[in-house]
């Protein structure tokens, strides 16, 4: 929601995404790394075939934090500072990005979306845990 805005205004904008008459689809899907050529386009080609909403993903592998469009999907990314390594990611279409509301990149490994459907607030949250062969102090600092 913009500053000016009210929130009847805000709730006008909204997109018809997860209605009683309209399903939304999500999936989560770690894509490796993203930070090869060509392998956002593969990603956004395959969220179009299977007609994805909302794509989380992990091991984005790209530096800082974000937003950008591409190809008519937003891009929300949180990824650490200083190197190529984990990283998490929301995509969204066009009638999810008219539902953002806010988003937050809470570490490299937590992002969250919120976004204002016709019916009731929606927070995404994209995780990207530790793995079971981690260290148990990469684990202790997840936690």
């Amino acid at each position: 929601m913009r500053s000016s805005e009210s929130l009847r205004e805000a709730r006008s904008r909204n997109s018809r995404i997860f209605t009683a008459k309209q399903f939304g689809k999500v999936s989560t899907w770690n894509v490796r790394t993203s930070f090869q050529c060509g392998r956002m386009g593969q990603v956004l080609r395959q969220m179009n075939e299977y007609k994805l909403d909302i794509l989380g993903f992990s091991e984005v592998r790209w530096t800082g934090q974000g937003r950008f469009t591409s190809e008519q999907v937003t891009i929300l990314y949180s990824e650490r500072e200083e190197h190529h390594y984990q990283g998490v990611g929301v995509m969204l279409n066009i009638e999810a990005t008219k539902a953002l509301v806010g988003w937050k990149p809470v570490n490299e490994r937590i992002i969250t979306a919120r976004l204002c459907t016709k019916h009731a607030k929606l927070t995404i949250v994209q995780v990207y845990a530790p793995i079971e062969s981690a260290s148990d102090g990469e684990k202790d600092l997840f936690l």
